[in-house]
């Protein structure tokens, strides 16, 4: 059996090749099968779940993600916010995270995410101020240009950090859970 020092010659090859860096063929058909997946997920989601219905598989999701920690409040009560998650890390800190769901496909446009973010701001409201986080879920592909200054208005205005999830985003959690979602 050789000693890895056996191998310095090899190792400082592969070291100073800019060949070995890129990923194997194994690697990039692999990262097809994961696109299509995740175009194929998303198609299901959009034609299986509409409007309100797609905020039960969220729900599910979100049920995987932080157990026992998500109540559901949409409805006319929802008062801008689809589910409110309130968790407990592993050191005992609390945090609530607001999650308001779309089901927007194809491109937001400027009306849409105002739309959105100022229901995260009436529930953000509606907690009481006591939100960590609020986040605006989409099947949406993509933002407004001027997205990133809309959001940091938004965020300025309510004094709590806001992030926007976006159809890819949004698959690849499902993604990872998907063995792990009960509907």
């Amino acid at each position: 059996m050789r000693q890895l020092e056996d191998y310095g010659e090899e190792i400082e090859q592969l070291l100073v090749n800019p060949e070995a860096t890129k990923p194997s063929d194994a690697a990039e058909h692999f990262e097809a099968v994961r696109r299509k997946a995740r175009e194929a997920l998303g198609e299901a989601l959009l034609a299986q779940y509409g409007n309100a219905d797609f905020e039960k598989p969220i729900g599910a999701l979100l049920e995987t993600l932080y157990p026992d920690a998500v109540s559901h409040t949409a409805g006319p009560s929802e008062k801008g916010r689809d589910f409110v998650i309130e968790d407990v890390d592993s050191m005992g800190l609390s945090r609530t995270v607001i999650v308001q769901v779309k089901s927007w496909s194809g491109a937001v446009d400027v009306g849409g995410l105002a739309h959105g973010l100022s229901q995260l701001a009436r529930g953000i409201d509606a907690q009481g101020g006591g939100v960590d986080l609020a986040v605006l879920l989409t099947m949406a592909k993509a933002l407004p240009h001027d997205a990133d200054k809309t959001i940091a208005e938004a965020e300025a205005a309510t004094g709590v950090p806001t992030r926007v999830l976006l159809m890819d985003e949004t698959l690849d959690l499902m993604l990872k859970q998907l063995a792990k979602i009960q509907l």
